[in-house]
Parts: C-alpha cells; sequence; structure tokens
C-alpha cells in the first residue's frame, strides 16, 4: 500500500495546508508580505475548492451540516483579504477531518479484530 493511501486524502490535505501556513509564516516574519498572504490564500483554495464542492452534493441531497459554517467562514476571509485567517480555519477543518478518518479506520479495523475473536456459534 503506498504512502499516499495509508495516510488518507484528509491527512494529506491537513499536512499541506500546515506546510503552506508555516511557510506563509516564514515569508511573513522575513518582510515578504505579499508572498505571505499569496500562500495563506493558496492554503485557503485548496480546502475551499474540494469543500464547496462536498458542500453542494449535501445541498443537492437536501442535508445542509456545519461544513457549510466552515466554507463560508473560509470565503469570506478570502473576500475580505484575511488570507491568514482562513487558513487557520482551513487546517482546523482539515484536520479535523482528518481525525474523523482515522478515528473510523481505527474502529472498522477494531471491530473487525473482534467478529474474528467471536466463537462460531453452530445450533
Amino acid at each position: 500500500m503506498t504512502t499516499m493511501r495509508r495516510l488518507g486524502y484528509h491527512t494529506l490535505l491537513t499536512i499541506v495546508v500546515l506546510v503552506f501556513l508555516v511557510l506563509g509564516g516564514v515569508l511573513h516574519w522575513t518582510g515578504n508580505g505579499s508572498a505571505a498572504h499569496l500562500t495563506w490564500a493558496l492554503a485557503d483554495v485548496i480546502v475551499l475548492v474540494p469543500l464547496t464542492w462536498a458542500v453542494l452534493r449535501e445541498l443537492a441531497r437536501g442535508r445542509l451540516g456545519v461544513d457549510v459554517i466552515a466554507l463560508l467562514a473560509i470565503a469570506g476571509a478570502l473576500a475580505t483579504g484575511e488570507y491568514l485567517a482562513g487558513a487557520v480555519i482551513a487546517l482546523m477543518l482539515a484536520g479535523g477531518n482528518a481525525l474523523e478518518e482515522y478515528a473510523q479506520g481505527r474502529a472498522g479495523r477494531e471491530l473487525g479484530a473482534l467478529v474474528e475473536r467471536a466463537p462460531d456459534r453452530k445450533s
């Protein structure tokens, strides 16, 4: 199994956003404010695009979830030029999704192991 498959989509997304967030911080600290803002804006867009599609799919099914709040917050941050705030929200969303992905995978593995150890009942 490849590293990408083992890590999971949301974990990789979290790592990418974290790298962009840190890189933007370094750029800002070294006096490259415009490059920092561009880096943070890219982090926003990297999360915003798939999030928009996910929210639209859920809306088409008649479901409205909390991801709409994150979508509005990141889009609002981009619209107002608060790129760092958007990147922090994007990291929180991606990190939360990665933790959920990990927990679901672990629960599935643990349940599978439990079922394997259950005794066979023959009636």
